[in-house]
């Protein structure tokens, strides 16, 4: 009976055997019960056989290591069947193990990548308001540019409308009156253009010579000093006739000026003065003697404001 067991015990784990070897262990756990339950049996086993072996006679040495032998063979096959079992259980952890680590490993990837186009998307979204930024800019820029140049062309519009408006009332203003001898009367009569034509020589007449700062002074007393206008234009020149003589005229082409000059003798000096008499642009000539048949002209454009104060303007 003892053997009959063992063999069934062995057949028994060859079946399980050859069923581990053609289903590669199909499931671990289920494997791992079979060991239990054939461990469990081989306890059982003993446990039965046990009182038997106690009441039969001592086999001799031979019989008890055949006897021992299937025992052995069914350790063996025991440890065996748990190595098989326990092998691929350990592949499968092993594994589960690869696949969690490149699962991690793809995901961290992923979100590498997403942070990538994250910053691309920003890259480009800043560059793109930088962009509108300098655009701006070069608008506002343009448009401050355009209106200087704007603003340059209407000055420059202004002042040669200026410019035409002195050009056309110089072709007005008359020419300077030849030059005439101290005892000649001027050539030309009093017009619009020539509103007043003066020659005056040295004079001894005591009313019209005064003494001033010990100065022999010559005043102009035809041509006397308004009461209402302004603050004058004066211009200063020197010049004489013989035997201490002086001559002096101007012409002018409106109404707007009062010209009167005072001589100096000791000083050899003609002092005109330009009074405002009316707002307005005139276009004066003043002409003096420097000797006695030479008469020197000076053109100037004057101003006369509101106030009839008298301003040189440069002539046209």
């Amino acid at each position: 009976m003892t053997n009959k067991n063992f063999y069934n015990e062995k057949n028994t784990n060859t079946a399980v055997e050859k069923k581990a070897t053609k289903k590669g262990i199909f499931i671990g756990a289920v494997a791992v019960a079979m060991v239990g339950v054939i461990a469990a049996g081989a306890m059982v086993f003993g446990a039965m056989n046990a009182p038997k072996v106690t009441k039969t006679a001592s086999p001799t040495t031979a019989i008890s290591v055949k006897a021992n032998t299937p025992a052995l063979t069914a350790n063996k096959k025991t440890a065996d069947l748990i190595k098989a079992t326990t092998a691929p259980t350990e592949n499968i952890t092993a594994k589960k193990a690869t696949d969690t680590t490149a699962a991690q490993k793809k995901a961290a990837e992923v979100k590498a990548a997403q942070k990538k186009v994250e910053a691309q998307k920003a890259a480009q979204k800043k560059a793109a308001e930088k962009k509108a930024a300098e655009k701006k800019v070069a608008e506002i820029k343009a448009a401050k540019m355009k209106a200087e140049a704007q603003k340059a062309a209407q000055k420059k519009a202004a002042e040669k409308k200026l410019a035409e408006q002195k050009a056309a009332a110089a072709k007005k203003a008359v020419t300077p009156a030849p030059t005439v001898a101290p005892t000649q009367a001027p050539t030309v009569a009093p017009t619009e253009a020539s509103v007043k034509t003066l020659f005056k020589t040295s004079s001894t007449t005591d009313d019209t010579i005064k003494i001033v700062n010990g100065e022999r002074v010559f005043i102009d007393t035809k041509s006397p000093v308004p009461t209402n206008s302004g603050n004058p234009y004066a211009y200063t020149a020197h010049g004489k006739t013989s035997k201490g003589g002086f001559g002096w005229d101007y012409k002018a082409d409106s109404l707007s000026v009062l010209v009167r000059c005072d001589y100096n003798f000791d000083r050899e000096e003609y002092n005109f003065q330009c009074f405002g008499v009316t707002p307005g642009i005139s276009h004066v000539t003043l002409m003096y003697n420097t000797a006695d048949d030479v008469q020197v002209p000076v053109n100037l454009t004057l101003s006369v404001d509101s106030n009839l104060n008298v301003t040189v303007l440069p002539n046209a």
